[in-house]
């Protein structure tokens, strides 16, 4: 909801607010910095929501509710949640924003930003500012969007690395139903470095649904049909990949399963966007059933882009690294049990030309068997035990 349309709706005036929040906690003229910021503010709330406002301040005179202070107060019928940041608080974020953002990447940093300071960040990003506008410029321009963008993708990265990693562990003991609720968290935290890639930095997860749809056409969301589907909406996409399968062992691991290999294209190729835009970047490939199919690759493989290349390792053997390039990661997404060779082969054709095609495949099918990416058959003790019953010893 607009957010103008928002206070006509509630006959309400931005300086009425403001001069209701100096009432109850004051503003010092000079220093203090107040702004709005929220869902509101992004276009994303509603008639019903409430307003964030934000005080950065250095007075020592205001403690409401410790230890984040924190209040709210009515304004005609709008809540307005009050959250005040000493000055010396904000500083130390941007500070320890500026030093991460300058070091090398290393995904698990990522983890030294509570949820409070990302949101603050973000915040910091999208306010609008109503007291204190040169003040609260001079910290927006040390806050830019690539660092929030950056943060996004590495949290997403980092969640979705330890989840795949309990994914393995979970199909060789045959934990089924816990494989659906982690592969569903995995498309969350696809969905969160896809939304980072296209400039969408709002770290919260209730909005999802409504920032996909904002993502124009051609935003590369042809990642994650399964098989293409002509979608008017992009969540419904998102529903749809998200919606549990029947309890069998079969179908949960073909959703696991296609899951996590949307993940590990989304993954890489949102990468690829926030770290090198001017890099080649991967494109998308359909998909297509049929018989002699590429291999299914192991629930606990990755791609990620790093130093301009695209590399495949597998968790269990963290050591063993293959650079590829942006096609050469295009045809790897199809690698999924499925997709035929034939298929494949006219993919690859279409890279490179037939002959060169052809043998680059042939080298990624190679490099699959070689680096033991090739997903093993689980082991089901239930079917197992089923058929020991049938015969009698």
């Amino acid at each position: 909801m607009d957010f103008d349309k928002y206070l006509n709706f509630h006959s309400t005036l931005s300086s009425t607010i403001v001069n209701r929040v100096k009432d109850y906690i004051g503003l010092d003229l000079r220093q203090d910095v107040l702004f709005f910021c929220g869902s509101l503010i992004e276009g994303l709330g509603n008639k019903g929501s409430d307003l964030d406002v934000y005080l950065f301040t250095s007075r020592k005179d205001i403690e409401l509710n410790p230890p984040y202070n924190t209040t709210f107060i009515m304004v005609n019928d709008i809540r307005c949640d009050i959250n005040i940041f000493d000055f010396s608080e904000v500083e130390n974020l941007v500070l320890k924003l500026e030093n991460w953002i300058n070091k090398p990447r290393l995904v698990p940093t990522i983890m030294q930003f509570s949820n409070r300071e990302r949101l603050l960040l973000h915040r910091i990003r999208t306010g609008m500012v109503l007291h204190g506008a040169k003040i609260f410029q001079k910290i927006r321009n040390r806050v830019p969007q690539n660092a929030l963008m950056r943060q996004k993708l590495d949290l997403a990265r980092h969640l979705t690395n330890s989840l795949q990693i309990d994914l393995a562990g979970m199909k060789a003991s045959c934990d089924w139903v816990t494989m659906v609720y982690v592969a569903q968290n995995i498309l969350d935290h696809c969905i969160d470095a896809f939304l980072a890639a296209h400039g969408f930095t709002n770290p919260s997860w209730k909005w999802r649904s409504k920032l996909l749809d904002r993502l124009p056409d051609g935003s590369a969301f042809q990642f994650f049909a399964y098989p293409p589907k002509e979608l008017k909406l992009k969540s419904t996409t998102y529903h749809i990949l998200r919606r549990a399968p029947a309890m069998i062992s079969t179908s949960i691991l073909d959703f696991t399963h296609r899951i996590v290999q949307i993940a590990r294209t989304v993954m890489a190729w949102s990468e690829q966007r926030i770290l090198a835009p001017n890099s080649e970047a991967p494109i998308f490939l359909k998909r297509f059933n049929g018989d002699n199919p590429l291999p299914l690759l192991a629930l606990d493989v990755t791609v990620q882009f790093e130093g301009g290349r695209f590399h495949i390792y597998r968790f269990s053997k963290p050591g063993s690294k293959f650079g590829l390039s942006a096609r050469a990661f295009s045809l790897l997404s199809l690698f999924d049990g499925k997709t035929s060779k034939n298929h494949a082969l006219l993919q690859a054709s279409r890279l490179w030309g037939q002959e060169q095609g052809s043998k680059n495949l042939d080298d990624l099918i190679g490099l699959v068997c070689y680096g033991n990416f090739i997903a093993s058959p689980a082991i089901d003790d239930d079917k197992i035990n089923s058929v020991l019953e049938t015969f009698q010893f």
